[in-house]
């Protein structure tokens, strides 16, 4: 053994043999350290307290041969492997090396990567495991999924896998050396989401989902690669397992650890599921979901275990310029697009609690898919709903006692989500707003149900109890203030009180005119001004109506891309306007150019773009066109 080999051999042994004397916390710690300081002495220590768990005989025989096969190694160019030929080593850890081949037997030329166990004397539970990695391969079929082509064991006993060379970049490096849009990235790691959604389907855990464990092709395709930890899920029929690593958690690096894994709770697929998340916001931002550089163990399990990361459109503020070159775009732009639906998918993957995750990579990327497509996404933010249900869990003997006022303020919540839910509002709403709007609510609960006394408050009642409270008790707060005159006005419109609907809109759109001009507000704005401007149509005030619309319309220009749904709804709107007033011709431009984003954004299979044919069909029927309004009747 050389002088540097040896050199090298001994520190690893004291480094192994510090981690053993650590209790399992401090153990995290010290491997990120050993991590930071040199990758390669940190996969050879964790691939040693793998084996920790073993008798000390097994123990000492690994030890050894390891250290037999440090110097060996290094020296691997030219030998073989079986049938295959060594051209270089391209990859190291503590339980095998891969090497770069070519197959070498006359019958055919192939390169191909073999991975091998690089003891020369492994201990039975890690031959196991390692043909346990081999058959976990065998069983994935996958585009996206580096494949398994052959096995075998060498003269010595060493089993190998051969596997499909991936000549490739890590994603995250990928992306940002071809600075790929938002939107790129997404698609790609759509398809990461696919490959992980196969191996669930075959019962496999991967655990160790990262960047470098993710290469691009290419073909711009990635491939899944390195099963080495991974897990099988509890099921009948197959006739192998994977053997429990000690404190499996403590081999990957602490930043990619999911609260389960931190804790030594059961594994699950929602454990992807959260990786998923941290690879996500990685792409997206360019940092980390968490700061975990030079931490105490207890503010590291806090800080994964307990701290909520922040949305990935508000980690923006202290990044670098490259941050937004390697995206495309610029610091106001990437904000208001990460800002909304992808926020809330990013931290409902990044949820603490596996049952509040994405149950599955597939309703993950059903979720990407829905933003990509201009959907409303499926997961649910961390606002009001998610409040109000901790506050009842709490105070459930008190709301029992306020009968039907309690029933009445769930109606008027109802209204609210009901309708950002339809309106597709819900990424629009800011958490500290939803806060207050949570606070206020049940604060009107606690007034209510003061002066109820015998008689049951009305609907109305509890509405016109609402709207007196908010300028009193939001005043200087014109965002919250809006809000709630939105769902106050709402809730008239649903009760066919459309003059007190109308008054209360008229105030919403007054307040967020004086609210701070930002992104989601004028977002808001254009939301509120159009019901608005359909009330106004509504009550034969075609002008006001129109003026507003006009309003409207400038304003999704200016907030959205070209083929947004939201821009095909408010052409949509103005060409019914226009329509009411008898201005058919100019109602048909815009309702054809309603239909057309339409079909650009969101497709044909839309209720938007269904609607805006419905409303062409109309326009040809009062122009006389009747056989062009039979068309798009048909296909509305």
């Amino acid at each position: 053994m050389t002088g540097d080999n040896n050199e090298t051999w001994q520190e690893i042994k004291k480094l192994f043999r510090e981690c053993m004397s650590l209790d399992e916390t401090n153990r995290v710690r010290r491997l990120e350290e050993i991590r930071q300081q040199d990758d390669s002495l940190y996969k050879e220590v964790c691939g040693l307290l793998e084996q920790a768990h073993q008798t000390s005989d097994e123990m000492q025989a690994a030890v050894d041969g390891l250290a037999g096969e440090i110097n060996s190694q290094k020296d691997s160019e030219g030998k073989h492997i079986g049938q295959y030929k060594i051209l270089r080593q391209i990859g190291e850890g503590g339980m095998g090396s891969v090497y770069l081949c070519k197959r070498d037997d006359e019958q055919f030329e192939k390169t191909v990567a073999v991975k091998i166990l690089n003891l020369s004397r492994p201990s039975k539970h890690l031959v196991q495991r390692f043909r346990a990695e081999r058959q976990i391969l065998a069983n994935l079929q996958h585009p996206y999924i580096a494949q398994l082509l052959d096995g075998g064991e060498t003269d010595d006993g060493l089993p190998f896998i051969v596997m499909e060379y991936v000549d490739g970049t890590p994603i995250v490096q990928y992306c940002d050396e071809n600075q790929l849009t938002i939107k790129s990235r997404l698609k790609l790691f759509a398809k990461v989401c696919e490959a992980i959604q196969h191996a669930h389907q075959n019962f496999v855990i991967h655990r160790d989902i990262k960047s470098n464990n993710i290469l691009i092709n290419q073909d711009g395709d990635p491939k899944l690669v390195d099963f080495g930890i991974a897990k099988l899920l509890e099921t009948e029929g197959l006739n192998f397992t994977v053997a429990e690593t000690m404190a499996d958690a403590r081999l990957l690096t602490p930043a990619n650890a999911s609260p389960e894994q931190v804790l030594g709770k059961k594994i699950t697929t929602a454990t992807d599921v959260y990786a998923l998340g941290l690879l996500l916001y990685e792409l997206l931002t360019g940092q980390a979901a968490y700061d975990l550089d030079e931490v105490s163990s207890k503010a590291l399990e806090r800080a994964i275990c307990e701290s909520q990361p922040t949305a990935p459109s508000k980690k923006l503020l202290h990044s670098s310029h490259d941050t937004f070159q390697y995206r495309s775009t610029t610091k106001d732009k990437l904000e208001r697009t990460l800002s909304g639906d992808i926020d809330t998918i990013v931290l409902k993957a990044l949820a603490k609690e596996p049952e509040r995750r994405y149950s599955t990579a597939l309703e993950l990327v059903d979720d990407v898919h829905r933003y990509l497509s201009h959907q409303p996404v499926m997961a649910q933010p961390d606002s009001f709903g998610y409040r109000a249900g901790k506050f009842i869990q709490r105070n459930r003997a008190g709301l029992l006692t306020t009968g039907g006022v309690l029933a009445l303020v769930i109606a008027l919540v109802g209204f609210y989500t009901t309708r950002l839910t339809q309106e597709r509002d819900r990424a629009d709403m800011r958490a500290t707003e939803s806060e207050k709007t949570a606070d206020f609510l049940i604060s009107i609960l606690n007034g209510a149900n003061k002066i109820q006394h015998t008689e049951k408050m009305t609907v109305e009642q509890l509405l016109g109890f609402a709207a007196e409270r908010i300028a009193p008790e939001l005043q200087g707060q014109p965002e919250v203030q809006s809000r709630l005159h939105f769902v106050i006005g709402d809730a008239y419109g649903s009760l066919d009180e459309y003059d007190k609907a109308l008054s209360h809109m008229e105030e919403s759109v007054d307040y967020l005119r004086q609210a701070d001009p930002s992104h989601e507000n004028q977002v808001q704005l254009a939301r509120v001004a159009i019901l608005l401007s359909i009330y106004y149509r509504n009550d034969g005030e075609y002008q006001k109506s129109e003026d507003l619309s006009h309003e409207v319309l400038a304003l999704h220009e200016k907030l959205f891309e070209p083929d947004d749904f939201r821009i095909s709804y408010g052409l949509n709107k103005h060409g019914q306007i226009l329509n009411a007033k008898g201005e058919y011709s100019e109602a048909k431009e815009y309702l054809e150019r309603a239909v057309q984003v339409g079909l650009n954004g969101v497709g044909e299979n839309n209720e938007f773009t269904a609607d805006a044919m419905n409303n062409l069909a109309i326009v040809y029927r009062n122009l006389g066109d009747i056989e062009g309004s039979e068309r798009y009747y048909r296909r509305a």
